[in-house]
């Protein structure tokens, strides 16, 4: 009786699926190509990989990737400081208009390119749309789309799921390059500094 309701069909509908799509080898693959190996950070946020072409749970980059990446699963694995800062680009990217300064944050972070995961399945996420999370990295400063992967999503049938983006369809995954660097040290002359007794 316990296990009757794995045996109804539609119980894992929608979960399953038979390889990870080419465009997220492609873009490990890319990644990886990079001089520097930049960390990536991938985006929108969301608790677990649940993609359009199926539910993954763990991320599609875990086995793919030989570049270090981030993410904003809601889990503060890391350190309180790195879950803010994880938490603050997730609110800005639900902005849909320029961020001031979130290309410099994301460069002291040390992330280098932003991987934006089109092919989340936003009708069953928290995530933001598709659009909105465009319209943000592509009209903040200091960020700029590098490449793509995946043919461009088709229109989305239902309400739950409906993307208003008026620049037509995405491809599955577009990766922005934080451009310029943020200087971390800084060298002063000795002979400049005032000396204080007290």
């Amino acid at each position: 009786a316990v296990g009757a309701p794995l045996a109804t069909p539609g119980v894992a509908a929608g979960r399953t699926w038979p390889a990870i799509p080419e465009w997220w080898s492609q873009t490990a693959s890319w990644l990886g190509a990079q001089p520097g190996g930049g960390r990536a950070l991938v985006v929108p946020g969301s608790g677990f990989g649940q993609y359009l072409w199926g539910r993954t749970i763990d991320e599609p980059l875990q086995p793919l990737a030989t570049t270090p990446w981030a993410i904003d699963n809601g889990l503060p694995l890391g350190s309180v400081g790195s879950a803010r800062v994880l938490d603050a680009v997730s609110a800005a990217l639900r902005q849909g208009r320029a961020v001031p300064g979130l290309a410099d944050t994301l460069a002291r972070s040390g992330i280098a390119y932003v991987v934006v995961r089109n092919d989340l399945d936003t009708g069953r996420t928290s995530a933001p749309a598709r659009s909105v999370v465009a319209s943000t990295l592509q009209q903040s400063s200091g960020l700029e789309l590098a490449t793509a992967f995946g043919d461009p999503l088709p229109a989305e049938p239902t309400l739950t799921t409906i993307d208003f983006d008026r620049d037509g369809p995405r491809p599955m995954i577009e990766v922005y390059r934080v451009a310029g660097s943020v200087v971390t040290v800084d060298a002063t002359e000795v002979a400049s500094v005032g000396v204080l007794t007290g």
